[in-house]
């Protein structure tokens, strides 16, 4: 078996519990789409983007993408540890969850639920359609949707431009906000904003 990421080992698990609970069962995408949210979060509360312990790819289609994280949820898979993955979509059978309340006892996974679930819970609020185009509207990823090119995201250049995005948050609702879920659902709202600016002064028609 191949030597599975802790960090995005249990990120998996904390992934498919949290979003079982909102939506039922979870593309695959949307695994990589809320744990780089969380990344995000974490960047929010001033930590580095090497602290998450795994690092994020943009598609060609302009969406985030972790190598780790796949890796770890094939290896879940085919090692039985209790995700299943049924017409296209992963669920946590109850061995899964048990193994994820297992794990979240430990320090350091307790403190990285707090991203998973302010991100996951951005879906209370917006549709995962409207969170997965807003997430694709961040600077980065529209330079890579642009490219059609796969590229690492979070450069250092792209941390200090979010670092400074962040900030203007930070004066509004303070960066210790003990409900992550209100400042993914402001810059999720800005991002989707902004693309619908965009859009309107290209002349480009949603549908």
């Amino acid at each position: 078996m191949d030597r599975l990421n802790p960090y995005a080992f249990f990120d998996c698990l904390a992934l498919g519990a949290r979003l079982q609970q909102f939506l039922g069962s979870s593309a695959p995408a949307e695994f990589h789409l809320f744990s780089y949210l969380a990344c995000l979060l974490s960047l929010y509360r001033g930590k580095p983007a090497s602290a998450w312990g795994y690092g994020f790819a943009g598609t060609p289609s302009g969406s985030p993408f972790s190598p780790e994280l796949e890796s770890a949820k094939d290896l879940i898979l085919r090692a039985g540890y209790g995700i299943s993955e049924e017409t296209g979509y992963l669920r946590l059978s109850r061995r899964g969850l048990d193994e994820f309340r297992v794990l979240r006892r430990f320090g350091t996974n307790r403190s990285r639920d707090v991203f998973l679930v302010g991100a996951c819970s951005s879906i209370l609020a917006l549709p995962v359609g409207i969170v997965r185009a807003a997430v694709g509207n961040s600077p980065e990823l529209r330079v890579v949707a642009y490219l059609r090119s796969a590229r690492p995201l979070l450069s250092q250049s792209a941390v200090d431009a979010l670092y400074d995005d962040f900030q203007s948050l930070h004066e509004e609702i303070g960066t210790e906000i003990a409900d992550l879920m209100i400042p993914a659902v402001i810059w999720l709202r800005y991002m989707a904003e902004s693309m619908g600016q965009r859009d309107e002064s290209l002349g480009v028609q949603r549908c």
